[in-house]
């Protein structure tokens, strides 16, 4: 049976192949966006895109690759809730564990300007189910869970 560092290292070479080719490099956000996309099944975020081309100036080779998906977190690789992981995440652009309404705002300025600072509000206080003015990933979990 394989070791999840092995099947991590042969499903990096496929995606890599996939988006690369034989000796080719990731290059851009599009090239290093379809990776992940085809290693993880999901998109990751844009902060995420920037720093593995910041870490490779000049391109992203196959065992650039090999070493970027070992150090990703195991988490990545599970079913479940990864997608509400990495959106939350994407979110939590401090890294402090936790959002703010702030946080939320901020978003929604970036993608959503349209929204109403109440109508953020309201849902950040649905999904705040201790009240305590700070969104955790449980509480969006628990949320999702209770639908």
């Amino acid at each position: 049976m394989a070791s999840p560092f092995q099947t991590q290292t042969a499903t990096a070479d496929t995606a890599f192949a996939l988006v690369a080719g034989d000796g080719g490099r990731l290059e851009n956000r599009a090239d290093v966006g379809l990776f992940f996309l085809a290693l993880l099944g999901f998109d990751v975020s844009v902060h995420t895109l920037d720093a593995v081309l910041a870490a490779h100036p000049s391109g992203v080779t196959s065992s650039d690759a090999r070493r970027i998906v070992a150090q990703l977190p195991p988490s990545w690789f599970s079913t479940g809730n990864n997608l509400q992981h990495h959106a939350f995440s994407a979110l939590d652009t401090t890294g402090k564990g936790f959002l703010e309404p702030s946080d939320l705002v901020h978003a929604a300025s970036q993608c959503a300007p349209h929204l109403p600072p109440a109508m953020l509000a309201t849902a950040f206080s649905m999904l705040d189910g201790n009240g305590d003015g700070r969104l955790a990933l449980g509480d969006v979990l628990n949320h999702g869970a209770e639908r």
